[in-house]
């Protein structure tokens, strides 16, 4: 099991290494214990998920973009197949 780093004082709990600077308000009393608590559950719960999600969105691009080049091939395929069969119609006219 993890142990945290606070001691006790006259105030409650505090992380003497860490109540200076920007977390001062987190980090003395009880507030440290459920901070610390919290931040634990947010890395172990929403960590992998969040990390999988990333994964997931850059392969969706990745396949998106794949299948936006073969689509733009496709219909520049259709078009010169268009252009064929207009021509060949145009000589079948003038053959008649």
């Amino acid at each position: 099991m993890w142990a945290p780093c606070p001691v006790q004082t006259p105030e409650g709990w505090a992380c003497p290494a860490q109540t200076k600077g920007a977390l001062t308000y987190f980090m003395k009393g009880e507030r440290y214990m459920e901070f610390i608590e919290i931040f634990k559950d947010i890395v172990s719960n929403l960590g992998v998920p969040i990390a999988c999600l990333v994964v997931t969105f850059k392969l969706w691009q990745k396949e998106t973009e794949k299948h936006d080049q073969a689509e733009n091939k496709m219909t520049e395929a259709i078009n010169n197949n268009t252009l064929a069969l207009n021509k060949l119609v145009d000589r079948m006219d003038k053959n008649d």
